[in-house]
Protein backbone atom coordinates (compact mmCIF):
# COMPACT_ATOMS: atom_id res chain seq x y z
CA UNK A 1 0.00 0.00 0.00
CA UNK A 2 2.99 2.14 0.63
CA UNK A 3 4.69 1.80 -2.97
CA UNK A 4 0.81 2.57 -4.28
CA UNK A 5 0.88 5.74 -2.76
CA UNK A 6 4.65 6.42 -3.82
CA UNK A 7 3.89 5.42 -7.36
CA UNK A 8 0.79 7.23 -7.25
CA UNK A 9 2.59 10.39 -5.97
CA UNK A 10 5.03 10.25 -8.23
CA UNK A 11 2.85 10.14 -11.21
CA UNK A 12 1.30 12.85 -10.08
CA UNK A 13 4.02 15.24 -9.88
CA UNK A 14 5.27 14.10 -13.31
CA UNK A 15 2.51 15.09 -14.84
CA UNK A 16 2.03 18.12 -12.42
CA UNK A 17 5.44 19.23 -14.06
CA UNK A 18 4.76 18.62 -17.69
CA UNK A 19 1.52 20.32 -17.31
CA UNK A 20 3.55 23.04 -16.03
CA UNK A 21 6.28 22.88 -19.20
CA UNK A 22 3.68 22.42 -22.14
CA UNK A 23 1.81 24.97 -20.39
CA UNK A 24 -1.43 22.65 -20.07
CA UNK A 25 -3.47 23.20 -16.76
CA UNK A 26 -5.71 20.29 -17.67
CA UNK A 27 -2.71 17.77 -17.49
CA UNK A 28 -1.55 19.94 -14.32
CA UNK A 29 -5.25 19.64 -12.45
CA UNK A 30 -4.84 15.63 -13.18
CA UNK A 31 -1.41 15.33 -11.88
CA UNK A 32 -2.28 17.08 -8.67
CA UNK A 33 -5.57 14.37 -8.85
CA UNK A 34 -3.49 11.41 -9.11
CA UNK A 35 -1.11 12.95 -6.56
CA UNK A 36 -3.93 13.47 -4.07
CA UNK A 37 -5.73 10.34 -4.94
CA UNK A 38 -2.89 7.82 -3.89
CA UNK A 39 -3.41 7.87 -0.52
CA UNK A 40 -7.02 6.86 -0.53
CA UNK A 41 -6.07 4.40 -3.05
CA UNK A 42 -3.64 3.32 -0.35
CA UNK A 43 -6.16 2.84 2.62
CA UNK A 44 -8.45 1.28 0.37
CA UNK A 45 -5.63 -1.44 -0.41
CA UNK A 46 -4.99 -2.22 3.00
CA UNK A 47 -8.98 -2.25 4.21
CA UNK A 48 -9.63 -4.65 1.42
CA UNK A 49 -6.63 -7.25 2.71
CA UNK A 50 -8.09 -6.83 6.12
CA UNK A 51 -11.40 -7.98 4.96
CA UNK A 52 -9.91 -10.54 3.06
CA UNK A 53 -7.89 -11.98 6.78
CA UNK A 54 -11.43 -11.44 8.69
CA UNK A 55 -13.46 -13.26 5.80
CA UNK A 56 -10.40 -16.04 6.42
CA UNK A 57 -10.70 -16.39 10.08
CA UNK A 58 -14.24 -16.53 10.28
CA UNK A 59 -13.47 -19.71 7.98
CA UNK A 60 -10.77 -21.09 10.22
CA UNK A 61 -12.78 -20.59 13.51
CA UNK A 62 -15.71 -22.94 11.52
CA UNK A 63 -12.57 -25.46 11.01
CA UNK A 64 -11.50 -24.90 14.82
CA UNK A 65 -15.69 -25.42 16.20
CA UNK A 66 -15.83 -28.71 14.03
CA UNK A 67 -12.64 -30.17 15.42
CA UNK A 68 -13.92 -29.65 19.24
CA UNK A 69 -17.62 -30.60 18.06
CA UNK A 70 -18.95 -27.51 18.21
CA UNK A 71 -22.01 -25.72 17.03
CA UNK A 72 -20.83 -22.06 14.88
CA UNK A 73 -24.84 -21.30 14.82
CA UNK A 74 -22.92 -18.89 17.84
CA UNK A 75 -21.11 -17.28 14.70
CA UNK A 76 -24.55 -16.56 12.95
CA UNK A 77 -26.42 -15.15 15.67
CA UNK A 78 -23.71 -12.97 16.79
CA UNK A 79 -23.56 -11.80 13.22
CA UNK A 80 -27.41 -11.62 12.67
CA UNK A 81 -27.42 -9.20 15.61
CA UNK A 82 -24.48 -7.06 14.26
CA UNK A 83 -26.72 -6.73 10.91
CA UNK A 84 -30.05 -5.85 13.01
CA UNK A 85 -28.05 -3.17 14.65
CA UNK A 86 -26.96 -1.63 11.88
CA UNK A 87 -30.54 -1.70 10.19
CA UNK A 88 -32.21 0.06 12.92
CA UNK A 89 -29.11 2.73 13.36
CA UNK A 90 -30.03 3.72 9.73
CA UNK A 91 -25.91 4.27 9.85
CA UNK A 92 -25.08 3.88 5.56
CA UNK A 93 -21.45 2.21 5.16
CA UNK A 94 -19.30 2.15 2.45
CA UNK A 95 -18.58 -1.34 2.32
CA UNK A 96 -15.13 -0.56 0.79
CA UNK A 97 -13.97 1.81 3.58
CA UNK A 98 -13.99 -0.61 6.17
CA UNK A 99 -11.66 -3.09 8.00
CA UNK A 100 -14.10 -5.61 8.07
CA UNK A 101 -16.71 -6.97 5.74
CA UNK A 102 -20.51 -6.04 5.86
CA UNK A 103 -22.85 -8.63 8.96
CA UNK A 104 -24.87 -9.85 5.75
CA UNK A 105 -21.42 -10.63 3.87
CA UNK A 106 -20.24 -12.36 6.84
CA UNK A 107 -23.51 -14.53 7.35
CA UNK A 108 -23.60 -15.34 3.90
CA UNK A 109 -20.09 -16.44 3.74
CA UNK A 110 -20.43 -19.02 7.20
CA UNK A 111 -23.70 -20.39 6.62
CA UNK A 112 -22.90 -22.74 4.31
CA UNK A 113 -20.13 -23.88 5.96
CA UNK A 114 -22.10 -23.62 9.20
CA UNK A 115 -25.24 -26.00 8.13
CA UNK A 116 -22.94 -28.16 5.98
CA UNK A 117 -21.58 -29.09 9.52
CA UNK A 118 -22.44 -32.31 11.48
CA UNK A 119 -22.16 -30.51 14.80
CA UNK A 120 -24.62 -27.60 13.62
CA UNK A 121 -27.32 -28.37 16.38
CA UNK A 122 -24.45 -29.94 19.00
CA UNK A 123 -25.24 -28.03 22.61
CA UNK A 124 -22.48 -27.26 24.72
CA UNK A 125 -21.47 -29.51 27.85
CA UNK A 126 -23.18 -27.92 30.84
CA UNK A 127 -19.94 -27.06 32.31
CA UNK A 128 -18.67 -25.23 29.18
CA UNK A 129 -21.45 -23.23 28.90
CA UNK A 130 -21.19 -22.22 32.42
CA UNK A 131 -17.45 -20.98 32.20
CA UNK A 132 -18.77 -19.04 29.06
CA UNK A 133 -21.22 -17.58 30.85
CA UNK A 134 -18.82 -16.77 33.98
CA UNK A 135 -16.48 -15.01 31.05
CA UNK A 136 -19.23 -13.02 29.70
CA UNK A 137 -20.61 -11.84 32.85
CA UNK A 138 -17.02 -10.55 34.45
CA UNK A 139 -16.14 -8.49 30.79
CA UNK A 140 -19.54 -6.99 31.24
CA UNK A 141 -19.14 -5.98 34.84
CA UNK A 142 -15.67 -4.68 33.70
CA UNK A 143 -16.28 -3.55 30.38
CA UNK A 144 -20.01 -1.86 29.92
CA UNK A 145 -21.33 -1.40 33.48
CA UNK A 146 -24.31 -2.47 36.04
CA UNK A 147 -27.20 -2.55 33.18
CA UNK A 148 -24.92 -5.20 31.02
CA UNK A 149 -24.57 -7.18 33.75
CA UNK A 150 -28.16 -7.08 35.03
CA UNK A 151 -29.58 -8.18 31.08
CA UNK A 152 -26.89 -11.29 31.59
CA UNK A 153 -28.34 -12.22 35.27
CA UNK A 154 -32.28 -11.88 34.24
CA UNK A 155 -31.99 -15.06 32.45
CA UNK A 156 -31.02 -17.13 35.74
CA UNK A 157 -30.29 -15.01 38.01
CA UNK A 158 -29.42 -17.72 40.82
CA UNK A 159 -27.16 -19.38 38.39
CA UNK A 160 -22.96 -19.41 39.35
CA UNK A 161 -22.36 -16.96 36.84
CA UNK A 162 -25.23 -14.53 37.70
CA UNK A 163 -24.31 -15.40 41.25
CA UNK A 164 -20.22 -14.26 40.29
CA UNK A 165 -21.58 -11.26 38.48
CA UNK A 166 -23.42 -10.06 41.07
CA UNK A 167 -19.94 -10.76 43.45
CA UNK A 168 -18.34 -8.51 40.62
CA UNK A 169 -20.56 -5.63 40.74
CA UNK A 170 -20.74 -5.15 44.52
CA UNK A 171 -17.09 -5.11 44.54
CA UNK A 172 -16.75 -2.38 41.36
CA UNK A 173 -19.57 -0.21 42.45
CA UNK A 174 -20.93 -1.43 45.75
CA UNK A 175 -19.00 -2.07 49.66
CA UNK A 176 -15.78 -4.20 49.73
CA UNK A 177 -17.48 -6.26 52.58
CA UNK A 178 -20.67 -6.66 51.13
CA UNK A 179 -18.71 -8.17 48.03
CA UNK A 180 -16.18 -10.69 50.44
CA UNK A 181 -19.53 -11.97 51.70
CA UNK A 182 -20.67 -12.82 48.14
CA UNK A 183 -17.12 -14.54 47.29
CA UNK A 184 -16.87 -16.28 50.52
CA UNK A 185 -20.19 -18.06 49.17
CA UNK A 186 -18.76 -18.75 45.75
CA UNK A 187 -15.71 -20.46 46.94
CA UNK A 188 -17.51 -22.50 49.53
CA UNK A 189 -19.66 -23.45 46.47
CA UNK A 190 -16.25 -24.32 44.44
CA UNK A 191 -13.26 -23.90 46.56
CA UNK A 192 -10.66 -24.86 43.70
CA UNK A 193 -11.95 -22.41 41.17
CA UNK A 194 -9.09 -19.82 40.92
CA UNK A 195 -11.18 -17.20 39.42
CA UNK A 196 -13.16 -16.67 42.65
CA UNK A 197 -9.63 -16.45 44.27
CA UNK A 198 -8.80 -13.92 42.01
CA UNK A 199 -11.92 -12.01 42.65
CA UNK A 200 -11.21 -12.31 46.78
CA UNK A 201 -7.40 -11.04 45.47
CA UNK A 202 -9.03 -7.95 43.80
CA UNK A 203 -11.45 -6.93 47.01
CA UNK A 204 -8.79 -7.25 49.50
CA UNK A 205 -6.70 -4.94 47.51
CA UNK A 206 -9.33 -2.26 47.32
CA UNK A 207 -9.86 -2.89 51.05
CA UNK A 208 -6.35 -1.57 51.14
CA UNK A 209 -5.39 -5.37 52.75
CA UNK A 210 -2.67 -6.39 50.36
CA UNK A 211 -1.08 -8.98 52.37
CA UNK A 212 -4.63 -10.59 52.76
CA UNK A 213 -4.94 -10.28 48.58
CA UNK A 214 -1.79 -11.78 48.22
CA UNK A 215 -2.88 -14.74 49.97
CA UNK A 216 -5.74 -15.12 47.89
CA UNK A 217 -3.70 -14.76 44.61
CA UNK A 218 -1.28 -16.79 45.34
CA UNK A 219 -3.85 -19.53 46.19
CA UNK A 220 -5.53 -18.45 43.12
CA UNK A 221 -2.57 -18.97 41.12
CA UNK A 222 -1.79 -22.24 42.69
CA UNK A 223 -5.20 -24.15 41.66
CA UNK A 224 -4.93 -22.16 38.13
CA UNK A 225 -3.34 -24.91 35.29
CA UNK A 226 -3.17 -22.93 33.07
CA UNK A 227 -0.88 -20.35 34.65
CA UNK A 228 -2.38 -17.52 33.27
CA UNK A 229 0.09 -14.89 33.28
CA UNK A 230 -2.41 -12.38 34.76
CA UNK A 231 -2.76 -13.88 38.01
CA UNK A 232 0.88 -13.63 39.02
CA UNK A 233 0.92 -10.18 37.62
CA UNK A 234 -1.67 -9.81 40.18
CA UNK A 235 0.44 -11.53 43.05
CA UNK A 236 3.36 -9.21 41.97
CA UNK A 237 1.55 -6.15 42.60
CA UNK A 238 0.06 -7.31 45.39
CA UNK A 239 3.68 -8.22 46.96
CA UNK A 240 4.92 -5.25 46.30
CA UNK A 241 2.75 -3.38 47.94
CA UNK A 242 2.85 -5.38 51.12
CA UNK A 243 6.94 -4.71 50.45
CA UNK A 244 7.68 -8.05 50.06
CA UNK A 245 8.27 -8.47 46.33
CA UNK A 246 10.72 -11.54 46.76
CA UNK A 247 8.28 -13.61 48.14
Amino acid sequence: AKTMAIIATLLGAGAIVAGATTNSRGLAGAGMGVAAGGGEMAQRSILAYQRGEEITADRSAITYLNATGQSGMGMLKTFGRFQSALSLSGTQLDPYRISHPMPRERIANLEVLVKASPYVSQVDAPALQQRHDMMRIKIAAYMQGQAAVARLMRKNPTSLASRYGDAQQTYLYGNPGAALTKTAALIKEQPKNPYFQELRGDILMKANRPKDAADAYAKAASLDAARSGLLLVSLGQALMAVGTPDS
